[in-house]
């Protein structure tokens, strides 16, 4: 099974699970309920006419001409069977009356208004730990759906006097057929922008593009490709980066520098040139900065064979 298909099975499998476990917490719930109406018979007819009066609230806000004579004539009453509802739990010391989900602010259905809830971002890479699935690329967490609208700052040109939004669509356009072309030409780009530009979030949308090309990919922090370099298994890992066909180095600028760590750095991008694979590398630092940062060989090579994209506009995680 190759790793696409391997990470869409996961997420499908994952789903199911939450299903399940929600099912169960809701199963269990209605038998432990069943348990109390059967010790407290005050509080089984106070929830059974609260569900007759909801049934009867439903079926007359669909037929009655009055609605508003309707919401009046139950909201009244409901209202009343749910505070002597409460009453009698507060006074039978019942704290398990309602379902005792896993994680509260999803209630064990994996999303909070439509993204991915942290317990299910958590759960997936447990799962792919456990087994033994391929995530260099960390797939599963970037399956949130893309919004390009983020991107409209009607007030934000690029220096060309062409409006940002419109860069950026044409941007994504051209590197999508560039990856269309990746078996014949490679490519490398350096996207730069400050703190919360939308780096990241673009390279997401390039990595999904490749993988539903099934192009061999990996997308790796700069501080997690740091780490591999004094990782005992560093030769074999290293040797996947620099040969896989698309590569993206996220955050570029953000780890600790050091002599050893620049000059893994430059034999990485320097032999993925050499391959003629392609590489984009997403970082915080203009073309300026680099030198300063980094070593002039570092420097030199990003700044002579990588084309240089910048993004503009304030930062779109206030937007989400």
């Amino acid at each position: 099974m190759n790793t696409k298909n391997e990470i869409e099975n996961t997420y499908q499998l994952l789903i199911e699970e939450y299903k399940n476990k929600r099912d169960k917490k809701e199963i269990e719930c209605r038998n432990r309920q069943e348990k109390y109406f059967s010790i407290y018979n005050d509080l089984k007819e106070v929830c059974n006419e609260l569900l007759k009066k909801r049934v009867e609230f439903a079926k007359e806000s669909i037929f009655s001409k009055d609605i508003n004579h309707s919401n009046e004539k139950y909201e009244t009453k409901i209202n009343q069977l749910i505070e002597t509802r409460n009453y009698l739990l507060k006074k039978y010391n019942i704290k398990d009356f309602y379902p005792l989900y896993e994680c509260e602010k999803c209630l064990d259905t994996g999303f909070i208004n439509g993204h991915k809830c942290t317990c299910l971002l958590d759960r997936e890479k447990k799962y792919v730990v456990e087994n033994n699935i391929d995530d260099s690329n960390n797939i599963l967490i970037y399956q949130d759906e893309f919004d390009i609208s983020l991107y409209d700052q009607k007030n934000v040109r690029v220096p060309s006097g062409e409006k940002y939004y419109d860069y950026i669509v044409d941007f994504i356009r051209t590197t999508n057929e560039k990856l269309k072309k990746i078996d014949k030409e490679a490519f490398n780009l350096y996207l730069a922008g400050d703190v919360g530009t939308g780096k990241t979030f673009l390279s997401k949308v390039f990595l999904r593009k490749a993988l539903e090309n099934n192009i061999q990919s990996i997308f790796i922090t700069i501080n997690d490709l740091v780490n591999i370099f004094f990782d005992k298994e560093k030769e074999q890992k290293l040797l996947k980066i620099c040969k896989t066909q698309f590569l993206i180095i996220d955050d570029l600028g953000t780890e600790s520098t050091s002599f050893y760590s620049n000059s893994n750095l430059f034999s990485i991008i320097d032999k993925r040139l050499n391959y003629k694979k392609s590489t984009i590398i997403t970082s915080n630092l203009s073309y300026e900065d680099l030198e300063t940062y980094y070593s002039e060989r570092i420097a030199s090579r990003i700044a002579n064979k990588y084309k240089y994209h910048r993004l503009y506009g304030n930062d779109l995680r206030k937007e989400l």
